[in-house]
Order: C-alpha cells, then structure tokens, then sequence
C-alpha cells in the first residue's frame, strides 16, 4: 500500500478518536481556564444531536451506501461529515470571538486549588487565529474526502451531511448570539442562572455519553460486517 493511502486510511480509521480527543481537550482547557462559562460543553452537545438529527435521516431517506461499504446501514446523510462540519464551523467562530473579546470580559480565570499551579494559558496570538481557521476547515474537508475515498459514502452523502452540519452550527450560533448585547464571549447561555447552568451542564453531559454509546455500538456493528465479509 502506498504510504499517501496508508496514511489516508490511518485518518479515516482514526477520525473519531481525533476529533473526540481534540473536543475533549478543549472542555478541559475550559474547565480550568473559563470556570464560568458553559458554551463548550453546550455546543459539544449540539454536535451530539445534530448526529441522532442525522441517523433519523438516514433512516428516513434510506439511500445504500456505495457497493463494497463495510456498514449495511443507510448513508444519507453522512454522520462523520455532518459532525466535522458542525465542530469546525463552531471552533472558527470561537477563534474568531477569542480575538475579538480580548482581554475577556466577564469571564475570571480561576488558578485557585490547583495540586500544581500554573499560570493560566495566554489567549492564541490573533496572528494565529486565521491559520488556524484555515487549518480547522481544510482538515474536515479532507477527513469528509475520504469518507468517500474509503469507500464508505457517496460524494452526494457527503455533501448532504456537510450542509446539513454547517447549517445546524449556524442556527445555534445564531440561537445564542444574535443580537446579544451582553459582555458574555460565551453569549447567551453564560447568562443562565447558576442553577441553569448546573441542568445544561448535567443534560449536556447525559447526551455526550449517550451519543458516545451510539458511536461506539456503531463501531462494533462495523467491524462485525468487516468481519463477516474478510468470512465470504
């Protein structure tokens, strides 16, 4: 195998481990630096039900996935890109409210009861956010590219899953900032009540760990049809 598909299929094997690794790393940037707000886990929840959102797609269009596919189950719309899609439509938008709020207002850093404290992490240089935009939007373009070049969707699924993504980000983002006034970088649902922030909190999580079970049982199912083929 050459090594450019070898390490095509590595990303594609290891496309949710990266970006439920780079999610998790980011919540918990923000539970030691950003202690009141609760955006994070908020839109990580979103990302969580845009992608059942989608499986009852599939299940309603019922479109095959293209001949060879390792999975049985339907493919319109694709559930990997519609999650990338929505992630990295969320993160260019916060890199982009992460320069404009500097020096954040309204939110405190929190060093206290730390086992080793450490200064908190600066704020990304605004001569960074722009690469990084484009870096966040070319890697979910390509790790959506190679849904296809693996053999797992159609190029029509893909483009589905990605506008059905990209918009669902745009509606919450617009949910929670348009025509907010207040001083929040994390708008509208960093002006709950602490109560209300602990019930977000708490659904956000319930639905985090019930979109990893789906995931995960998802991932079995695959590998058993893999299995069941490598038999024939």
């Amino acid at each position: 195998m050459p090594l450019l598909s070898r390490i095509d299929y590595i990303l594609d094997q290891s496309c949710c481990l990266i970006v439920a690794s780079a999610v998790m790393i980011i919540d918990v940037y923000r539970v030691f630096n950003y202690t009141k707000s609760i955006c994070v886990p908020v839109f990580i929840a979103n990302a969580c039900i845009t992608a059942g959102l989608s499986k009852v797609l599939k299940r309603c269009i019922n479109h095959s996935r293209p001949p060879g596919a390792r999975k049985s189950s339907p493919g319109m719309p694709s559930n990997h890109a519609t999650v990338l899609s929505f992630l990295s439509v969320c993160a260019v938008f916060a890199l982009q409210i992460c320069v404009e709020s500097t020096p954040v207002p309204g939110l405190t850093r929190n060093n206290a009861w730390r086992l080793f404290p450490v200064p908190a992490v600066p704020d990304i240089p605004a001569s960074w956010v722009k690469p990084l935009q484009a870096l966040l939007i070319v890697y979910s373009l390509y790790l959506t590219r190679l849904r296809v070049v693996q053999g797992h969707h159609t190029v029509a699924q893909v483009v589905v899953g990605y506008l059905f993504g990209t918009g669902c980000a745009v509606l919450c983002l617009t949910a929670n900032y348009a025509r907010y006034g207040g001083k929040q970088p994390g708008g509208r649902v960093d002006e709950l009540s602490f109560l209300m922030k602990t019930v977000v909190v708490a659904a956000s999580s319930l639905v985090v760990l019930i979109a990893a079970r789906s995931v995960f049982r998802s991932a079995m199912r695959g590998r058993e049809f893999a299995s069941s083929l490598k038999g024939l």
